[in-house]
């Protein structure tokens, strides 16, 4: 099959591109690494939707407990790179550690898969 020009317009095929990687997403829910940065971002904004989406719902109610929660939203404000070399994958449990200004400083998340997609899983 030969393909030319005249069979496919160039701004079709760019707008069917589009589409196709809209249409699938980012596949963020993927990456252990990516949903942690995703978690303390939407921590950092207070932003409580976003959080959900990226936490477990038992992570959620220790979030939302009064003393422990505030803490844990106060840790998890302070700006923290994920280093992604720290990431252990087993089955549908993984682990990444968030660095908060120098090494010494770091927590270790555990994430667990649910419903296809990792979720921060938070334990009192």
């Amino acid at each position: 099959m030969n393909i030319t020009s005249k069979h496919f317009n160039p701004l079709t095929v760019t707008i069917v591109l589009c589409l196709c990687v809209t249409l699938t997403g980012c596949g963020d829910g993927d990456d252990p690494a990516k949903v942690v940065e995703q978690f303390l971002t939407a921590v950092q904004k207070n932003d409580r939707k976003a959080t959900e989406q990226y936490a477990t719902p038992q992570s959620m109610g220790v979030l939302d407990t009064p003393l422990f929660g505030d803490i844990l939203r106060n840790r998890f404000s302070t700006p923290a790179k994920v280093d992604k070399s720290t990431l252990t994958i087993d089955g549908d449990t993984a682990t990444v550690r968030a660095v908060y200004g120098n090494k010494d400083d770091f927590s270790d998340f555990t994430l667990k898969k649910m419903d296809g997609k990792w979720k921060v899983d938070i334990k009192m």
